[in-house]
């Protein structure tokens, strides 16, 4: 597996910090491929362990508190490093087995108050804490202590789709820096999420809802939205008439306030006649992992919950979010929206067209905190008061925009107080000016998704004078990938091995697109040749190439374009093999879109 520039990245700075620290944190948040990170961030610990201490095995416990995290970590590192020499064992209350190198274990279980399970594993070298914010708990905080007491030398690295907790609790008894960060709205730019549409719906409650809003501060998050579902709760009516106006189409999530406002909505939507079902934390786990299958595979429209899909729910099926509750923090905001940003990968979800997410906000979240970059909280700060401000942070020298409120760069956690006051003085009037801007709606800002890439592209319709239409390619050792323009701004990406059928990648944005043709060529090829920078692209095409391009119908003479490298040459010959398979698919894309948006005929 070829991995990400930023997965690399985010393993280089984590590396570099624990040998100044005995821990560092990784914000990632869904879509970043956290679990690649992971299992490769461990692969090159150990590695480096064993080059220092010879013969001795090193120790790692990979922390999570749910039992799906441990199933799913505990493959993926397989599929990560398929022929690494570390041993994996997984211990939970049905598992017992901690002999692994890598043990991946419940916290509920490695600190269980008998003690056995810190018995059982009596040294590590290695602690690592997926969805670290949760690390703020006794019983994390409780096995990081023990550990430490037996190993100061002991590294705990956390991972996390958001540092900052909804409850405000810092994570600085755990981690006191923060080693890689990247936004959500970064990885929408690179095409690994899709782009949010974003609506605050105003269904008449806006001016109750403001008035509400400015008592934020003396009420608890269950207080507030129980005012909010009273507000809701007379014209519950409207939320279904909006709904129908601009997602009638859509697979809908709706986030409530409580479950018998989830109930009411859901009962609402039922008597519309639309297909609806909800579930909350009072049902039988058996059957609310019954009804998100089903919802995942479109057997029903919309699905209301309680707090229950806020994380460790992927389902990329999702293409509506719906709040109808009020987010205090910024995270449990970016993680519901979040739910709806996954792009349609796997071919059991192609039944979906996915190209971005509606998001309806029937509250008040969008406009307090209005944008998807997460907030760091290694220490405790001050809740959301006031104007976003944009300065450089005087330790690690980054661009960064902070709340006014605010003590800590977002960043590295450096305490910036002064800072940010001098800079509130100012008004910013420009992209990296310093001063107090204006609080503004998701934008997206247009990259080179190319560049940003592992593999060289290159346009094949610049080679063939017969191809009209811009076809982008990439090609590896043992496998190539293509895609163009169906429609308007949607994209069809196509992988293709060299030898055997072609796939369908999806039907999507053009950087989800692109995203989908790079994950395809990673997850596929290993050698380093397969790389942009690798020496067949700065070679010659050989005469043996030339002569088998002629021979799949390359023609100079009538206009078709001469390759520079042996790289462009072999994407040529690689798309010349692969036309009737990549026509095949296109073919059969656009048959299936066509019968999709064609009026149902008038029965005579």
């Amino acid at each position: 597996m070829i991995l990400r520039n930023y997965q690399k990245e985010a393993i280089k700075n984590a590396k570099s910090s624990l040998k100044k620290n005995n821990n560092t944190l990784i914000v990632a948040p869904t879509g970043a491929g956290k679990t690649i990170i992971l299992s490769a961030l461990i692969q090159e610990l150990t590695d480096e362990f064993h080059n220092r201490n010879g013969l001795i095995k090193s120790k790692t416990v990979v922390l999570q508190h749910r039992l799906e995290l441990v199933k799913q970590n505990s493959e993926k590192f397989v599929r990560v490093a398929p022929n690494s020499p570390l041993k994996t064992s997984i211990l939970t209350g049905k598992e017992k087995n901690h002999d692994g190198d890598v043990v991946f274990a419940t916290v509920q279980t490695l600190s269980a108050s008998n003690g056995n399970g810190l018995k059982v594993i009596p040294w590590l070298d290695y602690l690592i804490i997926d969805e670290a914010h949760h690390s703020a708990a006794h019983s994390y905080m409780d096995t990081v202590k023990h550990y430490y007491s037996i190993n100061p030398n002991l590294k705990v690295v956390g991972l996390t789709a958001t540092a900052a907790r909804a409850d405000g609790i810092g994570l600085g008894d755990t981690f006191d820096n923060v080693s890689f960060k990247i936004d959500t709205d970064t990885l929408i730019q690179m095409g690994h999420l899709v782009p949010p549409r974003s609506y605050v719906v105003d269904i008449g409650v806006n001016d109750e809802i403001d008035k509400l809003s400015k008592k934020r501060d003396t009420l608890s998050d269950e207080s507030y939205n129980m005012k909010l579902a009273g507000i809701y709760a007379p014209i519950h009516y409207r939320i279904v008439e909006e709904w129908e106006k601009m997602a009638s189409k859509k697979q809908t999530i709706c986030f409530c306030t409580n479950i018998q406002e989830a109930v009411n909505l859901c009962e609402k939507f039922q008597e519309k006649g639309h297909n609806a079902l909800y579930i909350h934390s009072k049902m039988h786990s058996k059957y609310v992992r019954s009804i998100i299958d089903n919802f995942h595979a479109g057997k029903f429209q919309l699905l209301f919950n309680v707090a229950i899909l806020t994380e460790g729910f992927d389902c990329p099926t999702i293409n509506c979010v719906m709040l109808t509750r009020s987010c205090s923090s910024k995270s449990t905001m970016i993680q519901m929206i979040g739910r709806g940003l996954r792009p349609i990968v796997e071919k059991k979800d192609m039944w979906m067209e996915k190209i971005d997410c509606m998001v309806m906000d029937f509250g008040d979240s969008l406009k307090t905190h209005g944008t998807l970059k997460s907030d760091i909280n290694i220490k405790k700060v001050r809740p959301y008061k006031g104007n976003p401000v944009q300065l450089i942070c005087p330790n690690c020298e980054k661009l960064i925009v902070v709340d006014e409120s605010d003590t800590y760069c977002p960043k590295c956690g450096a305490h910036i107080v002064e800072e940010i006051k001098n800079a509130e003085e100012k008004e910013s009037t420009g992209p990296r000016s310093i001063g107090k801007i204006p609080l503004k709606n998701f934008s997206m800002v247009a990259i080179n998704l190319t560049k940003n890439s592992p593999f060289a592209w290159l346009d094949i319709s610049n080679f063939y004078h017969k191809i009209n239409r811009k076809i982008m390619v990439a090609s590896g050792i043992s496998y190539f990938v293509a895609m163009q323009e169906i429609d308007k701004d949607v994209w069809l990406a196509i992988g293709l091995p060299q030898k055997g059928v072609g796939v369908c990648l999806g039907v999507c944005g053009e950087s989800v697109a692109f995203a989908n043709c790079n994950n395809y060529l990673s997850e596929r090829e290993t050698s380093s040749s397969s790389k942009k920078s690798a020496s067949w692209h700065r070679h010659t095409p050989t005469d043996p190439q030339y002569k088998l391009l002629m021979v799949l119908g390359w023609d100079p003479k009538k206009g078709d374009k001469y390759p520079k490298n042996k790289y462009e040459a072999s994407c040529m010959i690689s798309f010349a093999k692969s036309a009737k398979n990549y026509n095949t698919i296109l073919n059969a894309t656009l048959d299936e879109r066509r019968e999709l948006n064609e009026p149902e005929k008038v029965k005579q």
